[in-house]
């Protein structure tokens, strides 16, 4: 008995409505939404100091731009490779609450750096921010495969992209914005820290993740 043909279109078409429910109670699973939030206000807090500081927090165009991209990509370089075997060697869930944690004070130097508009503190806020972030960029995807099914883990890694990817944006955009109106320090202090307290708070809820090789 003949079919009838079904365009490459339509089974696309098919796929992405049997796909697009299955993220929605993925992202609200408590297996999945701590690490979500902890991961996404992380990059919206380092993305508002990164808005913060090429908005008028560092003396001229061409050395914010210098000294912020260094700041930011020097510990990536230097601790890609141990990073990623702390990953492996311990707990994941903790090593995410102790990363999350240690935002907080981070965040508090920042403040300091924007309420007393010292260049040096500032950039040292950005470079320890980014030591934190080349520790939490492997663990995220360590840890995704103990945490969802097979199954799920090409839909998690979009989600998590996604939010990531958002919170880049909004946290950038929202620096710049609060740097621009009056009490601007203060505001992007508050803002920030509150983020980090928030995104710990998140991290205490992921679920235990045991050591993919503990004796490395």
């Amino acid at each position: 008995m003949a079919m009838d043909p079904v365009s490459t279109s339509e089974v696309i078409a098919g796929s992405g409505k049997a796909q697009a429910p299955r993220l929605v109670p993925l992202l609200a699973a408590r297996r999945f939404l701590p690490i979500f939030l902890a991961q996404s206000l992380g990059a919206l807090n380092v993305a508002l100091l990164i808005g913060a500081l090429a908005a008028g927090f560092v003396s001229s165009p061409d050395a914010r731009l210098a000294l912020a991209f260094g700041a930011f990509l020097a510990p990536f370089l230097l601790f890609a490779d141990i990073a990623g075997q702390v990953a492996d060697k311990y707990e994941k869930a903790g090593l995410t609450k102790m990363l999350k944690a240690l935002e907080v004070p981070v965040m508090g130097i920042a403040g300091l750096g924007l309420a007393l508009q010292s260049e040096m503190l500032l950039l040292c806020s950005l470079g320890l921010f980014a030591l934190l972030l080349a520790f939490v960029t492997p663990l995220r995807h360590a840890i995704l495969p103990h945490l969802l099914e097979e199954e799920e883990l090409a839909g998690g890694n979009a989600l998590l992209a996604a939010g990531i990817f958002i919170a880049l944006l909004a946290g950038a955009s929202t620096g710049v914005v609060l740097v621009g109106v009056g009490g601007s320090a203060i505001w992007v202090s508050l803002v920030g820290v509150a983020l980090a307290v928030i995104g710990y708070a998140a991290s205490r809820r992921i679920p235990g993740a045991p050591a993919s090789d503990p004796g490395l």
